[in-house]
């Protein structure tokens, strides 16, 4: 492998929005948070978080399929760049459109090849993902396991309330956070 490092690059969010049902984009928000900043394996760190993000807004986007609250999709810079982060960044410089927001939901790592760290030997299954709810919302937390049910979704059956990453630059909307990620042995 070879690496660089590389000085005079800067990290930049890039936001979207699909308005609400009735077209308004001052309604309640879900915010939906991927970054795209990447070292190394940065197709698992974070283009699927990405590539996410990017169809549920082209779904989303759609007339038949919007909802009745507003989605604001946030590509965030700055992830693996010290004092960068992007959230705190898109909340600070979008005080009216983030503070609409009800759901704040972060896309990260999320189509992992299961890694057996005794062997390091890759396995053609995912890996198991976890998934973080802040406030432990029973709502939130029969989503998530319906999700498991309905799409087979591979994900560890306790959810925690940790939510590392992103979502620590969202804290100041005091909204539930919802962390899906899977986290290998081999994640950074």
């Amino acid at each position: 492998l070879d690496a660089a490092m590389r000085s005079g690059l800067k990290g930049e969010n890039t936001f979207g929005v699909v308005p609400a049902t009735n077209g308004a984009v001052d309604a309640e928000s879900i915010v939906v948070n991927a970054h795209v900043d990447g070292w190394y394996d940065a197709a698992g760190d974070n283009a699927d978080g990405l590539a996410v993000l990017v169809a549920m807004a082209r779904h989303f986007a759609k007339p038949a399929n919007r909802l009745q609250r507003t989605l604001v999709f946030v590509a965030s810079g700055g992830h693996h760049s010290t004092g960068l982060n992007g959230p705190s960044n898109f909340v600070r410089l979008n005080p009216a459109l983030a503070g609409r927001a009800v759901l704040v939901l972060n896309l990260e790592h999320i189509a992992q090849f299961r890694i057996r760290s005794q062997s390091w030997s890759v396995e053609p299954i995912e890996q198991p993902m976890n998934f973080g709810i802040t406030n432990s919302a029973p709502f939130l937390i029969d989503v998530g396991k319906r999700g498991m049910e309905r799409y087979a979704f591979n994900l560890n059956p306790t959810f925690s309330t940790s939510v590392a990453g992103d979502l620590g630059g969202y804290a100041p909307l005091n909204v539930p956070r919802v962390q899906a990620i899977h986290s290998g042995p081999m994640y950074h």
